[in-house]
């Protein structure tokens, strides 16, 4: 299984409803413009992988990883109207973390970092941007 499809189940058990995308940031931006359903999540591309040579031989591979959690806002909303759609967005995320961890192809996370934003890309959307760094196990042929 590679690690897109890993977080994509990882997105679908922490919310059914969510959309699920995977692109460049203006992929994303034209993706949202089109398809706009919420709440969104959004996996960052391109997906790079550190190889950690153990040395008893393992190689563990981490992948340092960028998802956004996005609702829809409106360029006049007031910030207690950004505030409540960056709320909704983060229990998302910590949502998502809870499914990773319980994930049977994942090892392990880390590194976990959650940045609020507001009116991003054109469609104005509002969330957390997660960034951590996901293990999984040394089985998985992950790319």
């Amino acid at each position: 299984m590679n690690i897109k499809t890993i977080i994509e189940a990882i997105s679908i058990a922490a919310n059914p409803a969510a959309t699920f995308r995977y692109g460049w940031k203006a992929f994303q931006n034209l993706k949202a413009d089109k398809e706009a359903t919420f709440p969104l999540h959004y996996l960052d591309f391109p997906i790079k992988g550190n190889i950690s040579l153990k040395q008893s031989g393992l190689i563990e591979r981490i992948y340092p990883l960028t998802i956004l959690f996005a609702g829809k806002t409106k360029l006049d909303d007031t910030p207690a109207q950004h505030d409540t759609v960056i709320a909704t967005m983060r229990a998302e995320s910590t949502k998502f973390i809870q499914k990773a961890q319980e994930n049977a192809n994942v090892h392990f996370i880390r590194d976990i970092r959650e940045t609020e934003v507001i009116n991003i890309f054109d469609l104005n959307m509002s969330g957390i941007i997660l960034e951590l760094s996901l293990v999984p196990f040394p089985d998985d042929t992950c790319s």
